[in-house]
């Protein structure tokens, strides 16, 4: 577990997801970045996950697939510009690299080691 619960969290789909859905190598997952959003941007985003903001945020603490599909489909929204539909949005999510940020750099720490699948921290 982080530190601190707002630490941003990288993401990295693997190589097969990458070419079905394209995108950055890295993303990253921000708390404040969706905590800044205004009322009408997180109910889009609700709505298009289907899932309030709060139950999302639990299910990403629990360590959850759902979650863990959230955080990565956010990042992809917020950090990578990414615009696919979240119903479409279907990564092997054990297959994904994730790492947690505790100070903000411009790439990975190719010497920390990175986690594979569902991401506990958030």
């Amino acid at each position: 577990m982080a530190k601190n619960p707002n630490s941003p969290v990288r993401y990295r789909l693997s190589d097969e997801d990458r070419a079905k859905f394209g995108g950055p190598a890295w993303v990253t997952f921000r708390r404040p970045d969706l905590f800044s959003l205004p009322a009408s941007d997180l109910m889009k985003l609700e709505s298009e996950m289907n899932l309030p903001i709060g139950n999302f945020l639990v299910n990403a603490l629990q360590g959850s697939v759902l979650g863990t599909k959230c955080m990565i489909w956010l990042a992809r929204r917020l950090d990578g510009g990414m615009k696919e539909k979240f119903a479409e949005f279907d990564p092997h999510i054990f297959q994904c690299e994730s790492e947690i940020v505790e100070e903000e750099s411009e790439e990975p720490d190719p010497t920390r080691a990175s986690s594979s699948g569902s991401e506990t921290q958030g």
